[in-house]
């Protein structure tokens, strides 16, 4: 046998014994849908996922509603066809959580919100909340045991803790800026400002800017039509 056919036919073995079925081939699993509900809050569900808060004719003792609630924050109307606007919900003390601190002064009904809800067409698109400075470390921790290690991430002791994740259909953000007095010593701060956090579908995210960017071409446009040709 020559020298070339014996070459071929080891060749061919070796192909045969590399040759893996495709069956057997390790596949990349899918990455893991984000969780979407946020507090008992399902993104994308319907705005009507708490009941509406009843009125109360005597002050509560404390900013807590009895039961947790919801109410439109201004003259946003949840029956309309195409409704845009923002929820306030109001946790009861079983269902606040200690950590987190209050969004919002408190309402002529005595209760201060705990979550706003912005919606759009009927369906929630981001939830908002906060948290006191002292306690950013533990709302941090909370959204990497939820969300995994964010994909950007800034904290220096000059400006803060800044976070974002990016997850599909999901976009979380985290910022807890420090407020100091640049006529005083560092260790002389000032009131900090509380941290605030926001979970938001990123298609309505996306459609906001979208919103944004060609209302904005639209002004360029007028101001640029206006008055007398250059």
């Amino acid at each position: 046998m020559s020298v070339f056919l014996l070459l071929r036919r080891c060749a061919a073995t070796l192909g045969t014994v590399l040759m893996i079925p495709p069956l057997a081939m390790a596949q990349t699993p899918a990455p893991a849908m984000p969780d979407l509900g946020v507090f008992g809050i399902q993104l994308g569900g319907p705005v009507q996922q708490v009941p509406r808060c009843q009125v109360a004719f005597e002050p509560p003792r404390s900013r807590f509603s009895p039961v947790t609630c919801f109410e439109s924050l201004g003259s946003g109307d949840v029956r309309r066809l195409n409704p845009v606007g923002t929820l306030q919900v109001f946790f009861s003390q079983a269902d606040h959580p200690q950590w987190m601190g209050t969004i919002g002064g408190t309402q002529p009904s005595g209760l201060t919100p705990s979550l706003l809800l912005d919606y759009r067409a009927g369906a929630i698109t981001r939830v908002r909340f906060r948290s006191p400075q002292q306690n950013g470390p533990v709302a941090l921790e909370l959204l990497r045991n939820k969300y995994g290690q964010p994909g950007s991430e800034r904290n220096d002791s000059r400006s803060g803790l800044f976070a974002s994740w990016a997850l599909g259909p999901l976009t979380v953000s985290a910022s807890c800026p420090i407020a100091r007095n640049p006529g005083e010593h560092q260790s002389l701060a000032i009131v900090q400002p509380p941290c605030d956090y926001v979970v938001e579908l990123a298609s309505a995210r996306a459609s906001e800017e979208e919103d944004r960017a060609r209302q904005q071409q639209q002004e360029r446009q007028r101001l640029q039509e206006s008055g007398r040709k250059l």
